[in-house]
């Protein structure tokens, strides 16, 4: 409450500081962000808004450091013990943030300011989700993107029309495909999961090698890079860690190098076919790609980027997974052959979400011993089934995101009409927040393409319009923005700064004669690198993606320890070496 009046005393002398700014206001016709290149990249200013004083900015500035500072204090009390109370004071920051912000606009409107403070807080509450049950609002990415658009709608710094340019999109890029996309594949992922399929072919290769450290070291990497090229890889770390723990628990293995075995093997595979990831999908579109001529363009670079990682996982680990067996290991190996315990194990312990006890699909009814059911089996087909159909999109002409939504569609109508009760199970275990997620980053990252952030930021890739290698920019730009905003938002935002690039527009190619090739297979190795970067920037930390926060999470639930540290030391001499092969292989193919 202290830091809150002085917050308060700070927007106050702000707001006195703001009435004598408005005064150096200068007045003059109106400015796009696009209207010129050396203009808009050394300052991004507002769409049809006047330019500001230079002490005006200022002003703003000052009172978007106090807004920065309220979210630094929103990470410390998440730590807090006290449930109600971290609840309670990350509302009132929030609400005060927003008041500060909305102040600070009709005083001194710097609008690139505002979407980026709104931009931060979205990221902040994804990162670190404040649960109240108790509550009918809790403040996650489910809730607070939302609302932060819904404060830029009621400031006009956002007009509907540009909301729906957001979620629309343009000739080469409909967005609103990605949303309904997630519905059918969100679906058919989550039957699989909860048929108790994944969980059952978990125990049974663990059990299968679970003698051998290397061989299980090996075994969940080549099961979780399987695994990853027909369902996203974020359902494939949630299935994967609580068995991989509770396995090196019995064997007294270390589990951070298992762990981290199948966590990077499953994102890193990712990339070799659209379905692998959701940002495959959204880049795939505006590239213009087709389920085969994804794969034909990042296939191999995935494949020879998922070698180079098993190497040097090897090399890097080595001396941790060769340990010396104990003395009890042997008979963890006698139950782990038996399947007896990690048959028991739920991966599922979190009743918030999905991460509840499964039912009877789960054991197929034979007790403890888990076994190949009828329904996880259908729902396999039906996952294989769709990647099937799309792959076969030069034949029937549907598009990807149209074919998983008809074979999920039909799916739920099925299983309604079989089992209505496995049907709603699925239903209430959807990560339903994920869909308010996605379309809420999509219109933030509208906003900072309409206030010119997306066109400043693209400064760095204008000495490299015309040449291949802009790939390792975009691809190491990625991963580094994957670590501060979370995968689909920085691939949002690097896709919006790739967008802004003046030489990349349709209409300069268009016109650039003999080195419009060069320009177009640029873009196109520019974009091919982001989904290098969302996939890969993953492994360097845990807030990297969805599925490092849900293997953090359940590690802890396990007893396990999982830091951004830990991630981090494993990931950048891994990731580093694997980002540059992925890319080099790229920008030498014959065609990107």
């Amino acid at each position: 409450l202290q830091m809150m009046r002085r917050a308060l005393a700070a927007v106050l002398l702000c707001a006195v500081a703001a009435d004598t700014a408005r005064k150096d206001r200068q007045t003059g016709p109106e400015h796009t962000h696009r209207a010129h290149l050396s203009h808009t990249t050394s300052s991004p200013q507002a769409s049809g808004a006047m330019p500001m004083g230079q002490t005006a900015q200022s002003v703003h500035g000052l009172m978007s450091l106090v807004s920065f500072a309220l979210l630094g204090y929103c990470l410390y009390v998440t730590k807090l013990d006290a449930p109600e109370a971290v609840y309670k004071r990350s509302l009132g920051v929030v609400g005060l943030i927003l008041t500060i912000e909305a102040i600070a606009h009709f005083l001194v409107p710097v609008p690139h300011m505002s979407v980026a403070v709104m931009v931060f807080l979205s990221v902040l509450f994804t990162i670190s989700p404040v649960q109240d049950t108790s509550r009918l609002f809790s403040l996650h990415m489910g809730t607070v993107p939302p609302l932060c658009i819904v404060w830029l709608c009621a400031t006009g710094l956002l007009s509907m029309n540009q909301v729906v340019t957001a979620l629309y999109g343009s000739d080469s890029l409909r967005p609103y495909h990605l949303v309904v996309m997630f519905l059918g594949s969100v679906y058919l992922c989550t039957a699989l999961e909860r048929s108790g399929f994944l969980h059952t072919a978990a125990v049974k290769v663990v059990s299968t090698y679970g003698r051998s450290p290397w061989g299980l070291f090996w075994a969940l990497g080549c099961f979780s890079a399987t695994l990853t090229v027909l369902i996203p890889d974020d359902i494939v770390t949630m299935t994967l860690t609580p068995i991989t723990i509770r396995m090196c628990q019995l064997l007294n293995l270390p589990e951070i190098p298992f762990l981290f075995s199948q966590f990077f093997a499953g994102n890193i595979w990712a990339v070799t076919l659209v379905t692998g990831n959701p940002t495959n999908v959204l880049l795939a579109e505006d590239l213009g790609d087709t389920f085969v001529s994804f794969a034909a363009r990042m296939g191999i670079p995935g494949i020879v980027a998922g070698l180079v990682s098993f190497a040097l996982m090897y090399m890097t680990n080595r001396n941790k997974v060769d340990v010396v067996a104990h003395s009890d290991r042997d008979a963890g190996s006698e139950e782990l052959a038996r399947g007896g315990e990690l048959a028991r194990l739920s991966p599922r312990s979190d009743p918030s979400s999905s991460l509840s006890p499964r039912d009877e699909h789960a054991d197929g009814g034979n007790g403890n011993k888990p076994q190949f059911t009828a329904t996880g089996c259908f729902c396999l087909v039906r996952v294989v089934s769709a990647t099937l159909v799309c792959a076969l999109e030069s034949f029937h002409g549907l598009p990807v995101y149209l074919v998983v939504l008809i074979i999920g569609l039909a799916s739920l109508c099925f299983d309604m009409a079989i089992d209505f009760k496995f049907s709603v199970d699925v239903l209430n275990h959807m990560p339903w927040e994920l869909f308010s997620f996605v379309t809420g980053f999509l219109v933030l990252a509208e906003a900072m393409s309409v206030y010119g952030i997306s066109l400043w930021m693209a400064s760095i890739f204008l000495p490299f319009t015309s040449s291949r290698n802009v790939a390792f920019i975009s691809g190491y730009l990625t991963m580094i923005f994957c670590n501060i905003f979370e995968t689909l938002p920085a691939t949002l935002i690097v896709f919006k700064m790739i967008d802004s690039v003046p030489q990349w527009k349709s209409d300069f190619i268009a016109t650039a004669g003999f080195a419009a090739t060069s320009y177009k297979d640029a873009r196109r190795a520019a974009l091919s690198a982001v989904i290098f970067g969302s996939n890969f920037g993953a492994n360097t930390a845990c807030i990297g993606s969805l599925g490092g926060l849900m293997m953090r999470r359940l590690a802890t639930l396990q007893g396990v320890t999982v830091t951004n540290s830990m991630l981090l030391r494993q990931g950048i001499p891994v990731m580093i070496p694997v980002m540059f092969a992925a890319c080099f292989v790229l920008i030498n193919q014959k065609s990107i």
